[in-house]
């Protein structure tokens, strides 16, 4: 393993980020989709679905960004 060194690259002042991330747990029924996007999820869509959470883990977890 090699640590990994920034000396080669030049620090940029002018640039931000933006505000900080904030990881937090939703509730669910406070999440929407727009349904012109989201099509059914019906016939395979719903096995699936079940198929995930059945067999959920948690080290194949990513957070949802909204």
């Amino acid at each position: 393993m090699l640590p990994i060194s920034t000396k080669s690259f030049t620090a940029h002042s002018d640039v931000s980020a933006g505000p900080a991330p904030m990881l937090q747990w939703l509730q669910i029924a406070t999440l929407v989709v727009d349904p012109s996007y989201q099509r059914p999820i019906c016939g395979r869509g719903r096995s699936n679905v079940d198929r995930i959470a059945r067999e959920f883990n948690w080290r194949f977890f990513a957070p949802v960004v909204v």
